[in-house]
């Protein structure tokens, strides 16, 4: 738990120090994530519309889905953002950063990050449709598997975290392979990610409720947060200096 709050930390710290830059590359990001955006608040109405429920339930679907597409867009592998996670990579590990890593960060890695982001979006499409069937049935034992599936959504959107940050610091960029490193990653260190995903869940949350903060903020913290977390949670698996020798 303690690396959890030490990477949330961490992260609001380096956003402090370098607040004009993460700004300007969080500006870029608004205007990139536009058509990502779009196409995602049509898939929320299609999807809002399609679910066979009372029509006074449909806007608490679309409530739910549009948090979801929230998170996604902030957390998720999002190609607008890979500039940002690029910067961050380089700042967390005591490079020289400046504002250039952002378009090269798009460049290198928005055709991945776009592929990840459409896995990500359709694995929970159906985490949420399986359990949402579920949790509608009847008899109680098979309520229990619609829990599983809501257990499941919480991991699987928890991993989304770990994504852009490895495309970034892994060699080998395969998709697979990301997909497998973030899993397993994220149940090697099920509770400081549980709590580093609260804590940026909340941050997307009011950022959506408070605009300038998404306008201004939210994706360049959260991408910094993300290369802490990274940066702590590989220290076990990286060869000492001793080691080394």
């Amino acid at each position: 738990m303690a690396r959890g709050f030490k990477a949330v930390w961490l992260g609001i710290v380096d956003a402090y120090n370098e607040l004009f830059p993460i700004v300007g590359m969080n500006l870029l990001w608004l205007v990139l994530n536009i058509p990502l955006t779009l196409i995602g608040l049509i898939v929320v109405q299609v999807a809002s519309q399609a679910m066979n429920v009372p029509d006074e339930a449909k806007q608490s679907f679309a409530l739910l889905f549009s948090v979801l597409l929230a998170l996604l867009l902030v957390l998720g592998p999002n190609p607008a953002a890979s500039g940002i996670h690029l910067w961050a990579n380089r700042l967390v590990n005591e490079e020289r950063v400046e504002f250039s890593l952002f378009w090269e960060g798009f460049r290198a890695y928005w055709r991945p990050a776009l592929l990840l982001w459409l896995i990500s979006g359709l694995g929970t499409v159906l985490l949420v449709a399986n359990a949402l069937f579920y949790l509608n049935m009847d008899v109680a034992i098979v309520k229990v598997i619609g829990v599983i599936f809501l257990y499941a959504i919480v991991l699987w959107l928890a991993m989304q975290m770990y994504m852009m940050p490895l495309l970034v610091e892994q060699e080998d960029k395969r998709v697979r392979l990301v997909l497998r490193n973030a899993f397993f990653l994220t149940m090697a260190h099920i509770i400081p990610t549980l709590v580093i995903f609260v804590v940026l869940t909340v941050l997307v949350l009011v950022s959506v409720a408070i605009t300038l903060l998404v306008a201004l903020l939210t994706t360049s913290v959260v991408a910094l947060v993300m290369a802490r977390a990274l940066q702590i949670l590989l220290e076990r698996y990286r060869p000492t200096a001793a080691a080394r020798d």
